[in-house]
Parts: structure tokens; sequence; C-alpha cells
């Protein structure tokens, strides 16, 4: 029969490792022992490159990364003589994969080492994500996956300062190409990095678009950086809409259409029940006013607004989902936001609080239907009508049986 643990046994058993490494022998053990601005330097000069950092997406494996070579990260433009490398000024030229891979063991030493590493290397780098030469098919794959590089660990979550998606463009035709098959679409879809961002609370947005190559297939990058940039900021206030939001796309108009007034980028937001993505309840694009700033939303109604590349169809069904005014028809949520607010306080605020008799069952008039308009309406008045007015409760006091 064994005796109880001793207090010391004990306190030894419910004690939490340290973060700071210990030697394994009496020995010097490098980098631990060194002062910290030492250390510093070595990792500075270890983990900060030149270049960018490439990683490649695997449409086969999408939750495996793999660090691209050189020659497999230099875009095919320079082999090109329609494109010179003078007309691509946002070239990547990433840095190469045992060049980054001899040194990233430096993480895995010990804790200590990668909480001193980690913020010099995601920090101080930027990462260039890439879709597979080889998959023509799946050339956006890479999308989603800096999203998911972004926010399946709280390190890079912290860390990371710049990410670049690559829209390397290569147009396959049945002439030339072993595994013929459609033209890739015209559109990005920003959802992945847009919902990526707000789960972090991000302010600012920490993911930038680049192009290797030029060709018949190029989106004009800084729109689609515009759009991303004001849709992480909730300049639109669509971040509480969260999930009913089922697509954010963005790029070309379809060729159909291009003589029409809405020529060149846009962008469309489907929102719906995310149960039934193929039925979307209403559908709204940006407008852009100006290259500094979208001006608002206009809800689309059918007609040549429609986008068959999105899969979306812009006949609205919206009863609870009437966002925006639709420009010919002003409603109340098409109007500035500190407008609304006064509207909601000058219908639900009594002035003189709200009184409510138990035995008369009477209460203070207030024109609480404003509240069950829509869902929009609900979120905005709910928290002004039970924070701003004084509720008072009036019931007659009994003393003795009857």
């Amino acid at each position: 029969m064994t005796s109880p643990p001793t207090p010391a046994t004990m306190e030894q058993q419910l004690s939490i490792p340290k973060l700071t490494s210990q030697p394994a022998g009496p020995g010097p053990s490098f980098l631990v022992d060194l002062a910290p601005e030492m250390r510093n330097s070595v990792y500075d000069y270890l983990l900060e490159f030149a270049s960018p950092i490439a990683i490649r997406y695997l449409p086969n494996h999408p939750h495996v990364l793999a660090i691209s070579e050189d020659d497999d990260c230099i875009s095919e433009a320079e082999d090109d003589d329609r494109v010179s490398e003078t007309e691509s000024p946002d070239r990547v030229a990433p840095a190469s994969k045992r060049e980054v891979q001899a040194i990233l063991g430096i993480l895995g030493t010990c804790r200590q080492l990668y909480h001193e590493t980690a913020s010099i290397l995601y920090g101080r780098n930027t990462f260039v994500f890439r879709g597979d030469r080889k998959q023509h098919i799946d050339i956006h794959g890479h999308i989603p996956c800096a999203a998911e590089f972004l926010t399946n660990s709280s390190t890079r979550s912290q860390c990371l300062q710049r990410v670049v998606i690559d829209l390397d463009r290569h147009w396959c035709t049945t002439e030339w190409c072993l595994h013929p098959h459609p033209l890739p679409k015209e559109h990005v879809d920003l959802t992945p990095l847009v919902k990526a961002s707000w789960m972090l609370n991000a302010t600012n947005c920490i993911f930038e678009f680049k192009s290797s190559e030029l060709g018949p297939g190029y989106f004009d990058v800084e729109f689609l950086h515009l759009v991303l940039r004001h849709l992480v900021a909730d300049t639109f206030h669509l971040r509480k809409y969260g999930r009913q939001i089922l697509a954010i796309k963005a790029g070309n108009v379809i060729p159909q259409y291009w003589h029409k007034a809405y020529r060149g980028q846009k962008c469309v937001v489907v929102l719906g029940n995310a149960a039934d993505g193929t039925r979307p309840d209403a559908c709204m694009e940006l407008e852009l006013a100006a290259m500094d700033h979208i001006e608002r939303f206009k809800l689309l109604r059918g007609g040549w607004y429609d986008w068959p590349e999105v899969g979306v169809a812009s006949r609205s069904r919206g009863k609870t989902l009437e966002l925006i005014s639709n420009g010919w028809r002003p409603n109340l949520l098409g109007l500035p936001y500190a407008i609304q607010t006064e509207i909601y306080q000058q219908v639900l605020i009594a002035p003189n609080g709200i009184m409510l008799d138990l035995d008369t069952k009477r209460v203070t008039p207030v024109d609480t239907a404003l509240l069950l308009v829509n869902k929009a309406v609900f979120k905005i008045a709910k928290p002004l009508f039970w924070t701003q007015n004084t509720f008072t409760y009036k019931m007659k006091m009994y003393s003795g049986s009857k």
C-alpha cells in the first residue's frame, strides 16, 4: 500500500512548465545563453528576407502548404515576348525554398526561441500565395488557403503584417493545353479574406493583390484591393450580417455587357440563408464613385444587372434583407446611419419614460411596430429602445387578506 504523496511531490506534479528553456546538460546551450541583444541580431540575420516567401497551393492536398522553389515561382511572363518585366511592376520574385527551409528549424528548437523568433518571421516578411502552375482549373484555390494561413495559428494572426495573393493568370485553350477546360472565371471571391479579417477583429487589411503576368485575364488589382480594404474596415456596416453573406464576388463585367453603363470592374455582395446558398435573398452591387472611396450599395433588380458567372440570380426576394435603397424608391435603411438613429430615437424613446400599470394593463404609448419591420431595423433600433428609455412599473400594494 503506497503512502499519500508529500506536499513537495504534489506541488511538483501541479507545477506548470515555464516558458524559458533549461539546458539539457552542463555545457552551453548556445542561443539561449547569449545576451538578448546578440540573439536579436542573430534572428534578424536568419529570419528577415530581402524577397518575399512564396507558398504554393496544391489542389490535391489543400491542407498542405509547399514553399515554392525559385524557378517555380518566377512568372512565365519573362519568357513571353508580349510582356516585359518593365510592363509588370507588381511582379513577385520570392525567396527560394532552400533558403527558407535552411533556417526554419530555429522555430522548433524550444518554446522560448519560438516566441522570440515568430514575430520577426511573420512580422517583417511578405508571404506570397500562388496557385499550382500545373493545376489550371483550380486557379484561385490559394485565396481561401491564404485566409486559413492567417486564422489557423494565433501567433500568425497576431504577427502577420503583409500577405500577397498573386493573381497570375494562365489561360488555357484547346490548341495547346493537354487538359482542355472552360476559360477561368472573370471574378475573384473575396469572402474568405473578408471573414477571416472580421473574425480576428482586424482594422487594417493585411491582404494585397498582385499580378505577375499581364494578359487577357488580367484583373484590376487596385480595384480589388480597394474593395477588400473597405470591406475589412467595415465601411458599409456589413460585418453584423456576416452570417448571411454567402459570397463577395469582384472582377470583370461579363463581355456581353461591356457596351452597357457598368463597364469594367464591379463587386457584388450576395446575402441569403447559408443553408440554401443556391437561392440568395438579395444581391447588392458596390458602386465606385471615385478611386479613393466607394459611395454606396445598389440593390440589384434583374435585367442586365445579372452576373451569371458568379452563379447569382439578381431577382431579389429579400423580405428580411432589404438593407439598402434601390435608388428610385427611398426607404429607411437607405438613409445615413446618423439620420436613421435620430428617427429611431424620435419614434421609440418616450420623453418622460414608459409607465407600465400592472393593475390596469396600461402602457405609455410608444410605436414599437418599428421593431418589427425587418431584421436590419430590429438590430439597430432594439439597443436604443432598451437602453435609452426609463421603465416604471406601477401596481397597488394590498395589506391583509381579502
